[in-house]
């Protein structure tokens, strides 16, 4: 488990290394057409992190796999795990970046042709309302 500052993002990834914990916050925080097409009955945790060296120390990530209902194709949901209090323009940037590892390395892992989805939620607790990219 990677060095985690903020005591806040320390229960918060406690919480949600728990499969259970992590079903109902799924279900809660999900949008609807996402979570129509998971089979939750499938959902477990990878071991990876792709928090970049220089960001460890302000951020932890948890990377579910799960399959989905239609196909049984495995999907990825990814939770970056952040004291996130102010906007960040580039966050959909470094989401980006996190997303391109997941897939490098399952691409050579599995030999496939194709990719993934990869569903990012990143948590924001700033006093007003989110307006960032």
């Amino acid at each position: 488990m990677q060095k985690i500052s903020s005591i806040h993002d320390k229960v918060f990834k406690s919480a949600l290394a728990d499969v259970r914990v992590a079903r109902d916050f799924l279900e809660q925080h999900l949008p609807a057409n996402v979570q129509a097409a998971i089979d939750f009955n499938t959902l477990s945790i990878t071991n990876e992190s792709y928090v970049t060296k220089e960001l460890a120390a302000f951020s932890s990530d948890i990377v579910y796999q799960v399959c989905l209902k239609e196909q049984g194709q495995l999907a990825y949901i990814y939770i970056l795990i952040e004291h996130q209090s102010s906007i960040n323009p580039i966050m959909p940037f470094r989401l980006w970046n996190y997303c391109a590892l997941i897939w490098d390395k399952y691409l050579k892992q599995t030999q496939s042709n194709m990719l993934p989805l990869i569903f990012p939620l990143v948590f924001y607790h700033g006093e007003a309302p989110y307006s960032g990219p």
